[in-house]
């Protein structure tokens, strides 16, 4: 958010991946580096379905229940149904609603249901139902929930792809997954875009940077 402009890409990816436990740090080291409501900030910075998305998942209300009601669980998906593909139009605040506040458990066991009720993923209904940023904070919050490996494979392919290298965006990723889920994202990376990872980064970067990245994939 600081200068001209706003990355939505970084804010959805961050936001849109990390736990309530993990937000609720992010708020608080953000408050405490800059004297200023992260919450606040963004509501200046966005606005629309974007902004109500993330600062539903800001507040950290999302849910941990791990033994998720599978008739509760369809209700949902219907009720996500009714305000989306079912109907002219998209009531963004039903979206809004669940996948702000279900734990990942809730949102596997919805999505589902989802595709038990249409035949096809919720995320295939959200890529009819939405356009720009609100798309993407909504795909990104059901990717990062259901295959968070293969979520940040694209990450890394994001980082890659084009001219040039997104320094910040490569970094943040294998910083962060390097302790976690490095081996899955690289098998995913294989998977997905038919080549190995740390080639890829080895072919796009140089130097001590190189260095560094290809040995925090290593782990």
């Amino acid at each position: 958010m600081k200068g001209l402009g706003t990355n939505e890409d970084t804010l959805i990816e961050i936001i849109a991946s990390r736990s309530p436990q993990q937000l609720l740090g992010i708020k608080n080291l953000y408050k405490q580096k800059y004297n200023r409501d992260l919450e606040d900030d963004i509501k200046k910075e966005t606005h629309g379905t974007l902004e109500h998305i993330l600062i539903t998942l800001l507040q950290g209300k999302r849910s941990v229940n791990t033994n998720p009601d599978q008739n509760a669980c369809a209700a949902i998906a219907k009720e996500i149904f009714n305000a989306g593909e079912a109907k002219l139009g998209t009531d963004e605040s039903v979206f809004n609603k669940y996948f702000g506040s279900l734990s990942p458990y809730e949102l596997c066991c919805v999505a589902q249901n989802y595709h038990k009720l249409t035949g096809h993923t919720i995320l295939e209904a959200i890529e009819k139902e939405f356009v720009g940023d609100s798309k993407k904070a909504f795909k990104s919050i059901v990717y990062a929930t259901l295959s968070p490996s293969e979520y940040f494979a694209t990450r890394v392919n994001d980082a890659l792809k084009g001219l040039g290298t997104k320094d910040h965006l490569l970094m943040r990723v294998l910083i962060t997954r390097d302790e976690i889920d490095m081996p899955q994202i690289k098998q995913y990376y294989k998977q997905l875009y038919g080549k190995d990872m740390v080639e890829a980064i080895k072919s796009d970067i140089s130097g001590d940077y190189e260095k560094l990245m290809v040995e925090l994939c290593a782990h």
